[in-house]
């Protein structure tokens, strides 16, 4: 991971370096750019959208993106069935993994074949580690966050539902459908 971020670092300052002629111009100006826009450093000037950003909560970021919807579930199917269950949220995924992680470990239809119960419990330590990538962005550029909700609730879907579905229905088969 160091080393990704580092040839992500030397590859943007080498860009820099093409259009400034300098290598260390392109570090001052990533270090500039991550003051201003994840920590809000005082010695920039911000717009008030920028500065609102900036100063947001945490938490507040993290439950609005939460509380967000994962789906609408009422573009999927136009009846009333689905009136008062419309939107299903980051939240509730969450529950459901957590739900469904559970069986996934502890149903006897999964214990009995080792060779799958091993997979499904790599799937599930796997889901749980995703999950540091949707939180990792919500907080460590909570500015960014904190304006760009329209857009950024695309991480939890890299790779965090994902895995979480594939869990999920993989699971789900085991238990319900597989003979043997």
């Amino acid at each position: 991971m160091l080393t990704a971020v580092l040839s992500g670092v030397v590859w943007l300052s080498a860009q820099y370096a093409l259009l400034t002629g300098s290598f260390r111009e392109g570090l001052d100006y990533i270090l500039w750019s991550f003051g201003k826009r994840v920590h809000g450093l005082a010695q920039y000037d911000y717009e008030p959208v920028y500065e609102r950003s900036i100063h947001s909560n945490q938490w507040d970021v993290l439950m609005a993106y939460l509380n967000d919807h994962a789906f609408h579930v009422q573009h999927w199917f136009n009846s009333q069935i689905w009136k008062h269950v419309s939107i299903i949220t980051f939240t509730f995924c969450i529950l459901l993994f957590v739900l469904m992680s559970f069986f996934s470990l502890t149903a006897k239809a999964i214990q009995k074949n080792e060779a799958f119960y091993r997979r499904q419990k790599a799937l599930v330590v796997t889901l749980w580690v995703s999950l540091l990538a949707p939180l990792s962005w919500f907080i460590i550029f909570k500015g960014h966050s904190a304006i760009h909700t329209h857009m950024n609730p695309i991480v939890w879907y890299m790779p965090f539902l994902l895995f979480g579905f594939v869990m999920d229905f993989s699971t789900f088969w085991r238990i319900f459908f597989h003979r043997g």
